[in-house]
């Protein structure tokens, strides 16, 4: 914990350092780079008149879960991560966004009031919890025409893929495919330069885990990021350092092929695999899973994809992905091996108790997002239904175990404030497969309603 504090302080030092700096007031349009777009329209204005505004857009959202958990290994008896059938959530969404001179604040704090429960083993439990927190925060500083300096906590995203984000070292999981899930910020500090319009230099730092602190083996992150954007193309290239000296190298890229048709490619290669194998070892299950292996080297992730608008106004996506880190065939029987140990173990709370709960806990997300090495993206989207309705469906396959997710998700416009959307996860496959390990389905409806 004060590793922590230290690094935001030296942040913070840093920040206001190069802040003191600049004395001049800006006079020329701010240029939007990455997530920055949303706030152009109110900020090229304000910037210029040298004035200040405060807006702020609230949302409540009251939304009912129910899960159909799966009978599996990972999970058994539902003992191990009790996982809630059903779930009721009220929750409490304000964005804050202040334009004071050369100033640029964002603040989004959130309230969360959680009823759930679930059947462990015979008995019916039932839990109450409430959350109180801030998701993003964010102050963005004119340093001159072509400098800003940003500092907060952030959910830097780029990239044009749905299935995940191979090139963003800080993200690789987008939350595309969750809809009204929102992503926690990373403590997170950018210098960027604005050569023109269009190369976007970017200098970023991420000394710190935020607002998630469920981040597991944090490691601090420094990246550099140049970003080429022209009429019919654009790409970006990123280098990363990681403090237990993995190196990455990623990049995107998309070309407008007609008014209908846009192909991108997205990846990165990285040394070394931060992420558990299941290796054989001694007592007390033969087979352990272990962040080590004796043939580690270089491995990458390649996303390629394309994207189609039909005339009729409807949308569609394919993506291909390969996860040279995936398990192979022999490393995924030994997975299973070792989470049905295990499993067997802990239902039995044996002396093995411990290692078994270690061993699951980190069966649960070995570390790359995606289990194997080949997956595919198909995705239909068609909005504005009778002026009122968003239909998106998404499939994605796991080529090498033949599992498979579903997600339906429907948006219902009741008025101007307020949607109703109901949709859900389906899982298909065999009992011991990737998308098929903690439920069958779940099913979301809610209602999102927008005041202030």
């Amino acid at each position: 914990m004060s590793g922590t504090r230290r690094n935001l302080s030296l942040s913070a030092l840093f920040f206001i350092a190069i802040i003191s700096l600049s004395a001049q007031t800006a006079k020329a349009t701010i240029a939007a780079t990455d997530d920055d777009a949303a706030h152009q329209n109110l900020s090229s204005s304000w910037w210029n008149r040298g004035n200040k505004r405060l807006n702020s857009t609230t949302r409540g959202v009251l939304s009912a879960v129910y899960g159909d958990i799966a009978p599996s290994t990972q999970n058994p008896q539902n003992s191990f991560l009790k996982l809630p059938e059903l779930s009721l959530k009220a929750e409490l969404r304000p964005d804050f966004y202040l334009l004071y001179n050369q100033f640029d604040i964002t603040f989004k704090p959130r309230g969360r009031l959680i009823w759930q429960t679930w059947q462990q083993k015979e008995n019916s439990i039932t839990d109450t919890d409430n959350d109180w927190s801030v998701l993003e925060w964010r102050i963005k500083a004119r340093l001159s025409d072509t400098f800003f300096l940003c500092w907060g906590w952030e959910n830097l995203q780029w990239g044009p893929s749905y299935m995940a984000s191979p090139a963003n070292p800080f993200f690789y999981d987008n939350g595309r495919l969750k809809p009204r899930e929102e992503v926690k910020g990373l403590d997170i500090a950018r210098l960027i330069w604005v050569r023109n319009e269009n190369l976007t230099v970017s200098l970023i730092a991420n000394p710190g885990k935020g607002a998630d602190d469920d981040i597991r083996d944090f490691q601090q992150k420094y990246a550099l990021k140049l970003d080429y954007m022209a009429e019919q193309y654009y790409g970006s290239l990123i280098a990363s350092y990681k403090k237990n000296d993995t190196i990455e190298l990623g990049g995107f890229a998309g070309v407008t092929a007609s008014d209908a048709l846009l192909f991108y490619i997205e990846g990165g290669v990285h040394n070394g695999t931060p992420v558990y194998y299941p290796v054989t070892s001694a007592a007390p299950f033969a087979i352990t899973l272990s962040n080590y292996r004796q043939d580690d080297g270089v491995e990458g992730r390649l996303l390629g994809g394309a994207s189609y608008t039909l005339a009729s106004g409807s949308n569609l996506v394919v993506e291909y992905l390969y996860n040279s880190a995936g398990y192979n065939g022999k490393q995924t029987d030994n997975y299973y091996k070792l989470r049905e140990k295990a499993a067997t173990a802990y239902t039995a709370a044996d002396p093995q108790l411990m290692s078994a709960a270690e061993q699951l806990g980190m069966a649960v997300d070995p570390g790359f997002g995606f289990l194997r090495r080949h997956y595919f993206l198909f995705q239909y989207r068609k909005s504005e239904i009778f002026n009122m309705m968003d239909i998106t469906l998404s499939w994605i396959q796991n080529l090498n175990d033949g599992s498979l997710r579903l997600l339906p998700n429907i948006d219902i416009a009741i008025s101007d404030q307020a949607v109703i959307y109901l949709y859900g996860v389906f899982n298909h496959g065999e009992e011991e497969t990737e998308y098929n390990t903690l439920y069958r389905f779940q099913i979301i409806a809610g209602l999102e309603f927008t005041f202030g």
